[in-house]
Formats: C-alpha cells, structure tokens, sequence
C-alpha cells in the first residue's frame, strides 16, 4: 500500500518556480479585473461581433446561409426571420 506524507509532500512541490509562476497568475486575474471594469464597452462590441461570427460560422457548416447584415440583425434580435433558411439559423450564444 502506497502511503503520501503530507508534510513532505507539499514542501516538494512547491519550488520558487511554481510559486513564482502562481503569482503571476494572480497578479494577471487582478489586472484582467480592471480592464474588465475600464473597458467593458469595448469588450461588450467585441462580444456581440465574436456571436455573430460564430454563429455565422456554425451555420454555414449546417449549410444555412444568408448576407451578414441580415444574420447580424436576427442574431440581436432587431429582426424576425423572413424565409425557412433564416428560421432555421440558431444563434451561438
């Protein structure tokens, strides 16, 4: 039977490199926090441009197409389909 010496254990794993490396992770998530907060209208454009290309994307797979100004507006809700193909486009979310 394996047997895990707890005191030891976590005394070897963590060098000054892991620990160096999980501060930078830290400080990185504080600083992704404040551009959030200093930039969330540019992040909130580049969200709705990132849907309407996936789901453009996916649904040009699937075979459905239609011009990107039209997906765009069905895909924020500006609009109701007009034909089968353009009710069959499911938005990405």
């Amino acid at each position: 039977m394996k047997s895990i010496d707890y005191i030891i254990t976590p005394k070897a794993l963590l060098t000054p490199d892991i620990v160096a490396m999980l501060t930078g992770i830290h400080e990185s998530k504080g600083k992704q926090g404040l551009f959030i907060e200093a930039h969330s209208d540019v992040l909130t454009s580049l969200m709705e441009i990132a849907k309407v290309q996936s789901t453009g994307a996916s649904n040009r797979i699937e075979g459905i197409h239609t011009t990107d100004k039209r997906l765009e507006e069905i895909v924020k809700s500006k609009s109701t389909p007009r034909n089968r193909n353009e009710q069959e486009i499911w938005v990405v979310l």
